[in-house]
């Protein structure tokens, strides 16, 4: 499998609540995994994440929380 590349949405389910995903980018990113595929987050996304934490948008643990 490629690599692939996450927005912020699907980043941010991936951590926190897989069941926001589509069934398909949660195959996708379940395939990357399995296959060590890299997975990819921009830096964009990062910022945005960082911002939705200090307004408390987001909890704290999105930033600590490692994929399953």
């Amino acid at each position: 499998m490629s690599a692939i590349v996450l927005d912020t949405h699907a980043t941010v389910w991936s951590l926190m609540d897989r069941s926001r995903l589509s069934a398909a980018a949660r195959a996708a990113i379940e395939a990357a995994g399995k296959n060590h595929a890299p997975v990819f987050v921009p830096t964009i996304s990062l910022v945005e994440i960082t911002y939705l934490i200090e307004e408390g948008r987001l909890p704290a643990a999105v930033k600590t929380h490692h994929s399953r």
